[in-house]
């Protein structure tokens, strides 16, 4: 049930996460007004003086900010009030959503909810369902507590609830205390006491006829809704004695919220903005790594987890504080978490409510599965009306087939390599050669070759070396690799020892590393101080420009004294220390030990490998370096050597990332704006998350609807392959269905059906004018010819290349002539110039020798254009 109590830029970049969310600027925020949303309300960040009538100050005294941010309070006219939908666009576009998670608004003077009582004697005789004794214990990490709840009664009338809660056992020993020394009491005395919370009770004490701000008809999307939920579109009514306290949250569905204070005693609140909730959510899973509940992917949502402030000023975590009082509101925001505490007996009100902006939030809301009580929506009418644009693809993904889970085959034993031949419904690639159906994959089984690539790597063993990877192993293994890894665990020693086992593996940077795919490992324990570069600079600059044209690329490693990780100066920080120098990666320089240990990455939520320092909107966090070079909304400080990047918010967020250079439209746009707005669901560990990667070949393939979507981090454990395209594909990543993708066939039976004997049409050389000639023929042999599958890095694929034709390949091992799946191999193309290449595999493909009438011999076996000039038609 619902409870609301419960070119290239080197830009200037801290060099760790800030502790304070920064003053709001103009040039922070971006939001779309409405065109009667014009007038400039009053407000204040609690340091500002406002100018409102002393009366009106001294009911309602400016709350100065405890924490490392500030909530904004705002004094609307009575004019501004009875517009409440309107009102909370304007505090919006004054950031209020930004600086916290909550916004306070302060009621015009002389104004009440119920104008036809003069006091609140008939609250006495209202009967308080299922009040609750809370205990809070406190858990192995200090700072950390844990609340429970137990029914003390089946009902309680309002009369002995208000003489318990004023009564000398319950009733708040120091009631004068302001400001901080309300927050240090009330910690240092948590664990003492089992106040009775009468929370969650059904009701209302507004007037009927009161307008302005009434929960009962505030008039927002939430009210479309068919279905009554209680306390999220219906009124909950809480009474409050000293020490009740709401811990750590945020809405149900993301929601917004509405509290109203009638009277009594103030509440003390603590807020977290939505800019900060993913880190704080890796944060607070840290804290109760071990705790039943904590295995909830939503345990938030249980509303039963606290930290104190020094917690989170120690991880850096921005966050604010507010007291409300009697007449005063409190605006919870989309995924704005919060906690707090009353100060003593009171009476609030509250509900749910949501605007168009929360629909972005309410589709991707992570709902807690283990508890009966959980509120869900259905957003697919939202969707409808709201999201037009994204409904179909949404709700196939979610509700429809297209969602796959991707279960590994069982182990196999006792058996060798098996021949896959798979000829499925042809896909959309480029330069597709005819084909009789007979296919090979290359896995013969034969002897061993090691191929002149390993033997340019003198004192390089070979650790892995298969045709391709063993995807379903892998991910079978996948949970027991990464457990130590995960961002709700922090065992820096496991996090050292990752990173010491990746180093000996060529080409030994951490970044670099993923474009070599898993089943072609080479291993040297004794790690050189230099080696060569996967990935052009061109990946990192995410522009057009070309690299230097450097066969080798060879770049400088170096090993962190701290972490064990090891990379390119160029792929990371591109620092020259001094060769007797102890270096420090941007992750653990200048860092406190708790900001080393708890770091993790933003976009994966996994640590290990090279991290650096990234800003999110007014969030200051971590990425993978690799992480982000995958990430169409990140841009890198320095290409070439990036010590830190910026990365675009949501837009559901409406703000924007300081500071950050402008990234190629070309380059936002490759894959539009879908994957970037929306979680979806990792293939390979089943979290969702905004700004997975999608698969190339999906997306060509146009098949399913939403492509296979991984963090790279993820689709590296279990052999999918990363590799560069050029400009403005950049890196992309391919997913294990595609590794006998090479085997799909056109389906051209009008050719492949052609035998020795027929007459057919071959279609000269347009000339210049662009008509088209036609020669008449016979075909007089058709032979069959090996043929090899290879992607070039301008995204176009070939199936007609003869074997000789790859000049050279870096496989680890070639097998009779066979190569590995994903190994870089040169191409010589029609045009007797050599292409970088990715080999797919191997085919067999018809080759057709035809007698011209009154001329030579014609010979065709080339791609899609070649074959498609072959017209099988009747001679008369």
């Amino acid at each position: 049930m619902q409870s609301v109590e419960t070119e290239h830029h080197n830009c200037s970049m801290p060099d760790e996460p800030s502790t304070s969310s920064g003053p709001l600027t103009p040039g922070d925020v971006y939001f779309s007004p409405h065109e009667d949303d014009d007038f400039d309300t009053i407000f204040t960040d609690g340091r500002t003086p406002v100018a409102i009538s002393p009366n009106h100050l001294k009911n309602h005294p400016l709350h100065k900010p405890t924490g490392t941010s500030e909530v904004l309070t705002f004094y609307p006219t009575m004019e501004e009030f009875r517009d409440f939908s309107r009102y909370i666009r304007v505090i919006e576009q004054k950031g209020a959503h930004l600086n916290a998670g909550i916004a306070k608004i302060v009621a015009p003077e002389g104004w009440t909810p119920r104008p036809s009582k003069q006091d609140f004697s008939d609250v006495d005789n209202y009967e308080i369902t299922q009040p609750a004794r809370e205990t809070i214990e406190a858990m192995e990490k200090p700072g950390a507590f844990f609340k429970r709840n137990v029914t003390c009664r089946r009902k309680m009338p309002a009369r002995e609830f208000r003489e318990m809660a004023l009564s000398a056992q319950y009733r708040n020993p120091k009631p004068n205390l302001e400001g901080i020394d309300i927050e240090k009491h009330y910690f240092q005395n948590i664990l003492e006491g089992e106040p009775i919370y009468g929370a969650d009770t059904e009701g209302s004490f507004y007037d009927k006829e009161t307008n302005e701000f009434n929960m009962n008809r505030l008039g927002t999307l939430l009210d479309n809704t068919n279905l009554k939920i209680k306390g999220v579109n219906t009124v909950y009514l809480y009474f409050g004695m000293y020490k009740t306290t709401f811990p750590w949250h945020a809405e149900d569905m993301d929601l917004y919220s509405i509290n109203f204070l009638h009277f009594g005693a103030p509440k003390y609140w603590f807020a977290i903005s939505s800019e900060h909730a993913d880190r704080f959510e890796r944060f607070m899973s840290q804290q109760f790594p071990y705790h039943n509940e904590a295995h909830c992917k939503a345990f938030l949502r249980h509303k039963t987890f606290i930290v104190t402030p020094e917690l989170l000023r120690s991880a850096n975590i921005p966050y604010a504080t507010m007291i409300q009082r009697p007449n005063e509101f409190i605006i919870t925001f989309p995924r704005g978490y919060h906690m707090g505490f009353n100060l003593g007996y009171n009476l609030a009100e509250s509900t749910n409510f949501a605007t168009q902006r929360w629909i972005d939030y309410g589709k991707d809301a992570v709902l807690c599965g283990c508890s009966k009580d959980s509120v869900k929506i259905d957003m697919a009418p939202f969707m409808e009306m709201y999201r037009p644009d994204e409904h179909s693809a949404w709700i196939t993904y979610w509700y429809g087939d297209e969602r796959s889970e991707w279960v590994p085959k069982k182990k196999e034993t006792n058996k060798k390599r098996q021949r896959a031949i798979i000829c499925v419904t042809p896909a959309k690639r480029a330069r597709l050669a005819a084909s009789d159906g007979s296919c090979s994959d290359g896995s013969s089984g034969c002897e061993t070759e090691e191929s002149s690539f390993m033997r340019s790597l003198p004192g390089y063993i070979m650790s892995n070396y298969q045709l391709r990877s063993d995807s379903d192993g892998m991910l079978r293994k996948y949970k027991t690799n990464t457990k130590e890894l995960r961002s709700d665990r922090i065992d820096f020693f496991k996090e050292r020892q990752y990173n010491s086992g990746r180093n000996p593996e060529w080409p030994h940077c951490s970044v670099c590393q993923y474009f070599q795919p898993l089943h072609m490992m080479a291993i040297n324990e004794t790690v050189p101080q230099s080696s060569r570069r996967l990935i052009p600079t061109s990946c990192f600059s995410k522009t057009s420009e070309e690299d230097e044209k450097d066969e080798a690329k060879f770049d400088r490693l170096l090993h962190c004294s701290n972490c064990e990780v090891t990379v390119h100066s160029k792929c990371c920080s591109g620092d020259q220390p001094n060769s007797d120098e102890k270096w420090r990666c941007p992750r653990c320089r200048n860092k406190t030990d708790v900001e080393i240990r708890t770091a993790s990455c933003q976009l994966c939520q996994l640590r290990g490998g090279a991290l650096i320092p990234c800003q999110i909107g007014k969030d200051s966090t971590w990425v993978h370096v690799i992480c982000a070079l995958f990430n169409r909304r990140a841009v890198f400080n320095n290409p070439d050597g990036p010590s830190a990047c910026f990365v675009e918010p949501s837009p559901r967020q409406h703000s924007e990332t300081p500071s950050m250079p402008p990234l190629p439209e070309e380059y936002r746009s490759e894959h539009g704006d879908m994957f970037e707005h929306s979680r979806w669901e990792c293939v390979v560990c089943h979290r969702t998350d905004v700004g997975l990667i999608p698969c190339a070949h999906c997306i060509e393939e146009d098949k399913p609807v939403i492509p296979a979507l991984a963090h790279i981090t993820c689709a590296r454990r279990v052999g999918f392959v990363c590799e560069v395209r050029d400009f403005p594909r950049g890196a992309v990543m391919i997913c294990q269905k595609h590794e006998h993708s090479y085997l799909i066939n056109k389906s051209l039976q009008d050719y492949t059906n052609i035998k020795v004997g027929d007459n057919v049409y071959v279609e000269e050389e347009q000339c210049s004018s662009g008509t088209k000639h036609f020669l008449s023929g016979k075909i007089l042999r058709v032979d069959k010819k090996a043929t090899v599958v290879v992607d070039f890095l301008d995204n176009s694929c070939s199936r007609d290349n003869l074997v000789e034709d790859i000049q050279s390949c870096e496989c680890l091992y070639c097998e009779n002539g066979d190569h590995q799946y994903g190994a870089r191999v040169k191409v010589v193309w029609d045009d007797k110039k050599v292409y970088d290449a990715y080999f797919r595999g191997k085919g067999i493909m018809n080759e057709y020798t035809i007698q011209l009438d009154g001329g030579p011999e014609f010979r065709t076996h080339g791609g899609l254009t070649a074959v498609a000039s072959v017209m099988h038609l009747p001679i008369s």
